[in-house]
């Protein structure tokens, strides 16, 4: 009985271990979900990717100037964009790969992504710009309305007809008119 409790008392009055503070700034910062990890590259603006479907790491450079927050769906991670002048829009699909499209408004500063499970969806002026991370795919449409947005798909309804963007084709569809 004594040795019990003089293993619990030398249990409980342990020191606990700290990690020193260069411990901890080592560790790096990190941002995840079911198919991927993506994390910054020192203080840079740089990021690397990570498959745990591929099992590959890939790295992608912002330009100077931009400033980029990734963002997380399920099988997906896009960036918010903050600059002067933003050129192309920036996601990373379920496989790992960098997927780069070109936006058409050359006067963007901001571009934040609305997020589902496998898609993101950005409004940049009178385009909504839709990335699959299932397909890798990016695919634009010009509508003034910002889609209504759900895990698998986004949809936009004006002026009679209704548009729908695929998260498994990467692809945006619009109905013929459904006007009366």
């Amino acid at each position: 009985m004594i040795g019990r409790l003089l293993c619990i008392l030398t249990i409980a009055f342990a020191p606990v271990l700290q990690p020193t503070a260069s411990a901890v700034d080592s560790v790096p910062q990190f941002l995840s979900n079911k198919s991927l990890v993506v994390a910054r590259i020192g203080e840079s603006n740089q990021f690397t990717a990570y498959s745990k479907r591929t099992g590959e790491w890939t790295d992608y450079t912002f330009p100077k100037g931009v400033t980029a927050t990734p963002v997380t769906g399920a099988h997906l991670i896009a960036f918010a964009l903050e600059g002067d002048s933003i050129a192309n829009l920036v996601a990373v699909d379920a496989n790992g790969k960098w997927q780069i499209h070109k936006i058409a408004d050359a006067n963007a500063k901001i571009c934040t992504p609305h997020i589902g499970d496998n898609l993101a969806i950005y409004q940049i002026g009178e385009t909504a710009y839709g990335f699959s991370g299932v397909s890798g795919v990016w695919d634009s449409i010009a509508t003034k309305e910002m889609p209504q947005i759900s895990d698998a798909s986004a949809m936009i309804v004006e002026s009679g007809k209704i548009s729908m963007f695929s998260s498994l084709s990467g692809k945006w569809s619009t109905s013929p008119d459904l006007s009366p």
